[in-house]
Parts: structure tokens; C-alpha cells; sequence
């Protein structure tokens, strides 16, 4: 039986206020977001010296709350050296403040902000990334039994930087041990690191739950995440995880070493760099004023650009690093590193000295 005309323009006319109403419910959602993404990042301006020591330079890694349980998840990756040989802080030469309040509990160096990995997108959930002074900066004792003092300029002599990023993405990429003998590879095992493991270790370790923001985002970017290091295992080779990246056999880019220009080949051409067994000490990074050219090799004339390329081989991207607060903690960072000097290098950290009573 024919439809008739009235039946027709009935249909119609439904069809365009329902689709008028999504439009316009889609306008106010982007409105709304909009809106609160206004107030999920406020811009810090910082000076040289804070810049230095905890602005990112555009290199977020993960969610807080992950940061927090990640080391507890993946023992096997992040306590390599078992668990007598101290937390993940030692392990891998991080330096740990002397104020266990500090930097929400993470080592000198580790950024907190609310911008998102790569785009630096505004992130109701906070983001751990690296300042500069993760690199740049390192503990001198004068006997074996003090606690040293940590200055700020030289490269790090403790830091395993390469081994900690493979431990990272080990658990990332970790699954669940095949439920037969042989893994099928058509169906391989769920991931290990998934929201609901990370809100269950979040909260035992806390006593706190995830809030819908906190989730909605790690989910997003545990896929964002997943999907990079995929992507480039078919240059890079899988991570070996399981304390293997501390073997100088295995990843000679151990404590207090690099690879930044095979980085930069691999970031800015996507190509391998594997033929690249170019090996540098973390750079001294101070008196920066004195030197005719920014790049110890004579490469590079300006220190911005040298800092910017030192940020990029980091993790930073072309994107996130022209946000204004990112673009700051760069030039302000390098101009700490110009007037910086070695007798006036400041300690964030020094030895209590000892009472009368004590000494006696």
C-alpha cells in the first residue's frame, strides 16, 4: 500500500527536527568542552631556574594516576634488579628529592602538567613528562657514606634513562600468559595494562577511585599509546623488558649515556638509525654564555635551536612544543644554562649537619 503524501511529509519533517536537534546538541557538547578546556591547563610563565628544574619541555609520557601504579603493576620490568636492590627510583639512577611531598612523590626531573602526550591538548587529568634538570643534573658525594648534594648543569652520572623507557613500554605491550601451551598468533592473550587493572591497582595503593574524567582519558590513551609503540616495532624491534635493557649487551645507551642524533633520525625521518653506533655522554649544560657555538660539535650556533632539539629527540613534538607555555620553559631553561656557573651551581638538596651531640 502507497505511502501517502501527509504520511511523507510527516516522516520528513520528524527527520528534520530530530536532525536539527543532534546538530544542535553537538554545538552546545563542543561548547561545554570548549569551555572547560579553558580550565584544565592555565599557562604557568616561568622564570629560568624553575623552568629548568620542573617545566616540561612537551615530553608528557603518561597519566599520574598510572605513573603512580605502573612500577607495582610490572615488578619484572621495573624492579630488575629484584626487590633488595631498592625501589624503581634507584634501580634505573633517577634522583630522589630529599622532601618525599615534593613533586607528588616523583624524582627530580619528572614534569606534572595537564597537557596530553604529543598534541599538548588540554587534559583534565594530569600528565607526567620530563623538565630538563632529568638529564641535567646529578649527586656529588665527597665520601661513599654521605647523602651528597645535587647540582644542577652536569650531565647525570646515575641515570639509566633507555632502560626505564623500555621498561615502560614492555608494560605497555605485556599480555596475559597464554591460556594453552602454544599462543595462537591469530587470537593473541588481552593486554595486561588495561583501565580496569590500572582503576584496581589505583585504588589499592591509594584508597581512592578513579573519577569518569580520569578514566575516560587513561582509556584514551592507553589506545593512543598502544598504537604508537606498535607502530614502530617494525623499526625499533619489541622491547625486551625483564631488567634485559640494563645489559650493556642488550642496550648500550646505559647510565649516564645517549643516542640523541639516532633519536632525531628516527623522530623527524622515521627511519631506523640503526646504523647510527654514535654513543655521548649526557651533556654539561652551563656557561652556555661562553661558548661560540650552542652544539659541542659546532652543528648548531643558536641555544634555542639547540634546546629545541634536545627537547624533540626527548619526546617533544613540532605541535606541543609551539604552545606558549612549552615554547617559554625551552627559552628559559636555556637562558639558566647561560648564566649558570660552576661555583654557582644551586643545591636543591644538602646533607643536615650534624648536632654537637651527634658528632660527639
Amino acid at each position: 500500500m502507497p505511502i501517502s503524501r501527509d504520511r511523507l511529509y510527516s516522516i520528513w519533517r520528524i527527520t528534520l527536527v530530530s536532525v536539527n536537534v543532534i546538530v544542535v546538541a553537538a554545538l552546545v557538547a563542543t561548547a561545554v568542552w570548549i569551555r572547560l578546556e579553558n580550565d584544565w591547563a592555565k599557562p604557568v610563565d616561568r622564570g629560568p631556574q624553575d623552568a629548568f628544574r620542573h617545566g616540561t619541555i612537551g615530553t608528557e609520557v603518561m597519566p599520574l594516576p598510572v605513573a603512580y601504579v605502573l612500577p607495582d603493576m610490572f615488578p619484572e620490568h621495573f624492579l630488575p634488579g629484584g626487590a633488595d636492590a631498592g625501589d624503581w627510583v634507584e634501580q634505573f639512577g633517577f634522583l630522589r628529592d630529599t622532601d618525599p611531598n615534593a613533586n607528588q612523590g616523583l624524582p627530580i626531573g619528572f614534569a606534572i602538567t595537564n597537557y596530553r602526550p604529543g598534541t599538548g591538548a588540554p587534559s583534565p587529568v594530569e600528565f607526567v613528562g620530563f623538565s630538563c634538570a632529568l638529564c641535567h643534573s646529578t649527586r656529588i658525594r665527597e665520601n661513599g657514606d654521605q647523602d651528597g648534594t645535587i647540582y644542577y648543569g652536569p650531565g647525570s652520572m646515575s641515570l639509566n634513562l633507555f632502560a626505564w623507557l623500555d621498561a615502560f613500554q614492555s608494560a605497555v605491550l605485556a599480555r596475559e600468559p597464554p591460556a594453552g601451551e602454544i599462543a595462537d598468533p591469530a587470537k593473541p592473550p588481552p593486554y595486561r595494562l588495561t583501565l580496569a587493572s590500572i582503576s584496581k591497582a589505583y585504588e589499592t595503593k591509594t584508597g581512592k577511585k578513579l573519577g569518569p574524567f580520569e578514566r575516560f582519558f587513561i582509556w584514551v590513551w592507553l589506545r593512543q599509546i598502544r598504537a604508537r609503540i606498535t607502530e614502530g616495532l617494525p623499526r625499533f624491534d619489541e622491547p625486551v623488558g625483564h631488567g634485559q635493557s640494563r645489559d650493556p649487551r642488550i642496550t648500550p645507551t646505559g647510565p649516564t649515556r645517549t643516542q640523541p642524533f639516532r633519536t632525531l633520525v628516527r623522530t623527524v625521518l622515521k627511519r631506523p638509525g640503526n646504523d647510527m653506533p654514535v654513543y655521548t655522554k649526557i651533556a654539561t649544560v652551563f656557561s652556555e654564555d661562553m661558548r661560540k657555538r650552542a652544539q659541542f660539535d659546532g652543528t648548531i650556533a643558536d641555544l634555542y635551536a639547540r634546546s629545541s632539539l634536545a627537547a624533540l629527540a626527548a619526546g617533544a613534538t613540532i605541535t606541543n612544543m609551539a604552545l606558549p607555555e612549552i615554547a617559554n620553559n625551552i627559552r628559559m631553561a636555556s637562558d639558566y644554562t647561560s648564566t649558570l656557573r660552576r661555583r654557582a651551581m644551586t643545591t636543591c638538596s644538602r646533607r643536615r649537619p650534624r648536632s654537637v651531640t651527634q658528632r660527639a
